[in-house]
C-alpha cells in the first residue's frame, strides 16, 4: 500500500514558528488553541501589514530547514514506512527561493536519504 504523508502540521511543526512570528509583529503571545481554522491569519485576525511580515519571514532561507519535528512524528512515520510505501507530499512556498531545497534537506535530515527522498512537491 502507498501512503502519502503531508509535512506541515503532520510531521513538521509549522504552526509554532508561525505563532512566534505573528506574536512578534502583533506584540502579543498567541496559543495553538487560537488557530481554529485553516487560515492562521484569519484565526489570529492579523492585519495585512502583520501578515506580510509573517510571510516575509517564512520566505527567509533556512526557515523550512529549521522547523522542529512534531513529538512522535518521526517514529510514527518510520513505523508506517516499515509496513507501507511512504511518500511525503508538500507544497512549495511561493516567494521563497529556498523553500523546496530546505524542505528536501529537512526530510533527509530527519528520515534519511532514502525515505526522506521520497517527496512530491505540489500545490
Amino acid at each position: 500500500m502507498r501512503v502519502l504523508i503531508d509535512v506541515d502540521g503532520v510531521v513538521a511543526d509549522f504552526v509554532g514558528p508561525m505563532l512566534e512570528l505573528a506574536g512578534e509583529v502583533a506584540c502579543q503571545q498567541f496559543e495553538r488553541s487560537q488557530v481554529t481554522q485553516w487560515s492562521i491569519r484569519d484565526s489570529l485576525d492579523l492585519s495585512d501589514a502583520q501578515w506580510q511580515y509573517v510571510l516575509a519571514n517564512l520566505c527567509h532561507p533556512g526557515f523550512a530547514y529549521e522547523l522542529r519535528p512534531l513529538p512522535g512524528a518521526v517514529e510514527a512515520v518510520e513505523r508506517i514506512a516499515s509496513l507501507h510505501e511512504v511518500y511525503f507530499v508538500t507544497a512549495p512556498l511561493g516567494g521563497s527561493a529556498t523553500w523546496t531545497a530546505d524542505r528536501d534537506a529537512w526530510l533527509s535530515r530527519h528520515f534519511g536519504q532514502d525515505l526522506g527522498g521520497r517527496v512530491v512537491h505540489t500545490s
